[in-house]
C-alpha cells in the first residue's frame, strides 16, 4: 500500500511541503524553537493531520494554545515539539476549552 502523503515516492508533494514549512515557521516563532521542514518524521506527522482534513489555521490554534499553556512550565515546555503537538492528540488539543482571561469588573453605582 502506498503512503497517501508521499504517494509511494518517499517525498511530500511540494504544495503540502510549503504548508508544512509555514506551520513550522509559526511554531518556531511562537515557541522559540528551530524545527526544520526537511525532517521526515516532522513532515510525516504534519502531513498526516493535513490528510485528516485539518487546516493551517487549526495548526495555528494548537500552537498558540499549547504555547500559552506550556511555555512557562519547565516540565511541559519540552513537549512543545511537532511529534507531540501534531500527533494523535491533535484534535483534542484543537478542541480544548481555553479559559478566557479574567477581566476586572467595574461596578458603577
Amino acid at each position: 500500500m502506498k503512503c497517501s502523503h508521499c504517494k509511494g515516492t518517499g517525498e511530500v508533494d511540494k504544495p503540502e511541503l510549503s504548508t508544512i514549512k509555514s506551520i513550522l515557521v509559526q511554531l518556531n516563532e511562537v515557541a522559540g524553537t528551530h524545527y526544520q521542514s526537511k525532517t521526515a518524521a516532522t513532515q510525516k506527522v504534519i502531513a498526516a493531520r493535513l490528510n485528516d482534513g485539518f487546516t493551517a489555521e487549526d495548526f495555528a490554534t494548537v500552537i498558540q494554545t499549547k504555547c500559552e499553556q506550556w511555555l512557562r512550565d519547565p516540565t511541559m515546555r519540552k513537549y512543545i515539539r511537532p511529534i507531540t503537538l501534531f500527533g494523535p492528540k491533535f484534535e483534542g488539543y484543537l478542541n480544548e476549552v481555553v479559559k478566557a482571561p479574567k477581566q476586572k469588573v467595574k461596578f458603577v453605582y
